[in-house]
């Protein structure tokens, strides 16, 4: 009712080409009521048909999300292997000192557990995991706990190169 108040007395010179926003109902609800106040007015091009255009940023999110699901299990395991590693300073000291001497892997290079709901932070989660994959390999074979609930099966790695692959596109 306000943006209905507020855009009655409004007067409009220019056209009106589209507005950018997320999916969110309540926009959906003030874009109708926007449409229905400005259409009369003449200002929407095409009738108002192009006048709310989704977010690209919420669309790439969409995109990447529904993605995330097909491996999320394996997302999962990397997460809390990951904690499972960090939690114990003889874990983690063992696994950082067999990555460089034994795989000669950067010691500036670390693991990372990412934020489930920002899925760049999941892809440098899997970036980083696939540079250790041999190390976390190593350490699953070495601690039962770890290899029991938190490391990939091969067909598990490859989902995650895949995605890693996929991911890597939009974080560019």
């Amino acid at each position: 009712d306000e943006v209905h108040l507020c855009f009655r007395e409004w007067k409009v010179d220019t056209k009106i080409m589209c507005m950018t926003l997320d999916n969110a109902a309540y926009n959906d609800s003030m874009i109708n009521t926007l449409r229905t106040t400005l259409l009369p007015k003449g200002v929407l091009p095409l009738f108002g048909t192009f006048f709310q255009v989704r977010c690209c940023a919420h669309i790439l999110n969409l995109i990447v999300q529904a993605g995330l699901k097909l491996i999320d299990k394996c997302a999962d395991k990397i997460r809390e292997g990951i904690q499972y590693i960090k939690i114990s300073s003889n874990h983690i000291h063992k696994f950082y000192e067999t990555a460089k001497n034994i795989y000669h892997l950067k010691e500036d290079k670390r693991l990372r557990v990412d934020m489930p709901v920002r899925w760049n932070s999941t892809y440098t989660m899997l970036e980083n995991a696939l540079y250790f994959k041999d190390a976390l390999l190593w350490f699953g074979n070495r601690d039962g706990i770890f290899k029991s609930n938190f490391s990939l099966t091969h067909d598990e790695w490859e989902k995650v190169r895949i995605m890693h692959d996929f991911l890597k596109t939009f974080y560019k």
